[in-house]
């Protein structure tokens, strides 16, 4: 019997069977099969904007190593959200990808080297930055009393110049909602911090914590995709539970294509190894072989599988019955799931550490 033109993952070729000792996972998370879109040009004068900013978030760099940085994170957002052409948006999610890198970057050195409590406090500081109801001043070192003192607080730094960057690109509503989200992300870091550290191992606790840490929903306020109302119409519910799934597929992708690096690190926030250690009851040493996680990371394979298909649902609804800008959003929503794994995949795991182990390196995936 003649082979079909397209395997099951739906990528042009012969059938291969999967087999986990190929670590192919990737090949079997399913995502939107839309078109390729054409290459944008890129933006020059865009690209010398972001490099400013995204300099400053790493004044402890080089020169060079900064540069180059932030001109993938920007190319980056352009592959991330092909369809976008206000350039202010384009800076403004440009900027908090390289915000969120370098806020990673920043808790987990201070974890490393440091007590636990002072993370949450550095985080809950950066929160209050990005509360309208507060009026917070800084103190950057060489001025007067304040409320939070930058030069001893980095989160608080790296946060003091996004919120400052997002006011002079968007308008003040789409600033106040962004900002929201912004808060909801630094609490799950907050919370994240003290998963790792009461160790429960709920993989329910552990995927409510992730859908807030990926940091999608700042993208999403930034493209004006708005959150639902009340009351809540058909349309909302949709465009809420779709935006839903598809946070819940790029926080499974993540863990997933990121797996060998994270056991490599140590790393326990993974829903893989919080999978094993709940099953366990305990915590289990990280194996460095993935091989020995095949189970777990199948069921996240299947997690991941029927998050898409929800969230497919959720848009073959939208597309049928909503109006013109609502299929529209609907569709910036959903291409996500397709290029987050496409760009997951060529970088691997969302890190940045020095240049020759950078997820942005020549050799893309590491």
């Amino acid at each position: 019997m003649a082979q079909p033109p397209f395997n099951t993952y739906g990528t042009a070729g012969p059938f291969i069977p999967y087999q986990i000792h190929q670590f192919d996972a990737a090949g079997m998370l399913e995502t939107p099969n839309f078109p390729a879109p054409g290459s944008v040009p890129l933006d020059r004068g865009l690209l010398a904007a972001h490099v400013r900013f995204a300099s400053a978030l790493r004044e402890r760099d080089n020169s060079s190593l900064r540069k180059s940085l932030a001109q993938v994170e920007f190319e980056t957002v352009m592959r991330l959200f092909p369809a976008e052409e206000s350039k202010g948006t384009r800076l403004a999610l440009a900027a908090w990808l390289s915000y969120k890198l370098a806020l990673q970057d920043a808790v987990e050195s201070m974890t490393r080297k440091g007590p636990p409590a002072r993370v949450r406090h550095d985080l809950s500081e950066a929160w209050k930055l990005f509360d309208e109801r507060q009026d917070v001043s800084l103190k950057n070192g060489r001025g007067a009393t304040s409320h939070i003192d930058q030069s001893s607080n980095h989160i608080c730094h790296l946060s003091n110049l996004l919120q400052k960057h997002l006011r002079s690109l968007l308008s003040a509503q789409v600033v106040l909602v962004t900002f929201r989200h912004v808060r909801d992300m630094l609490m799950g870091l907050v919370e994240e911090s003290l998963f790792r550290e009461t160790q429960t191992w709920d993989i329910d606790n552990y995927l409510s914590i992730r859908t807030r840490t990926v940091g999608i929903r700042p993208w999403f306020a930034m493209l004006m995709i708005p959150d639902a109302s009340v009351p809540m119409s058909e349309a909302d519910a949709l465009m809420t539970t779709l935006k839903t799934w598809v946070i819940s597929a790029i926080g499974l992708q993540i863990d997933i294509i990121g797996l060998a690096r994270g056991l490599e690190r140590q790393e326990t926030m993974n829903f893989i190894i919080v999978l094993r250690n709940q099953v366990s009851c305990a915590r289990v040493s990280p194996d460095p072989g993935v091989i020995s996680y095949e189970k777990e990371i199948q069921t996240a394979i299947r997690y991941q599988n029927e998050a898409f298909h929800w969230a497919a649902g959720c848009f073959d609804s939208i597309s049928r019955y909503g109006s013109r800008m609502e299929k529209c959003q609907a569709g910036k929503v959903f291409h996500l799931l397709s290029t987050h794994k496409t760009w997951a995949v060529e970088v691997g795991q969302y890190e940045k550490s020095q240049p020759s182990d950078s997820i942005f390196n020549s050799k893309g995936c590491s």
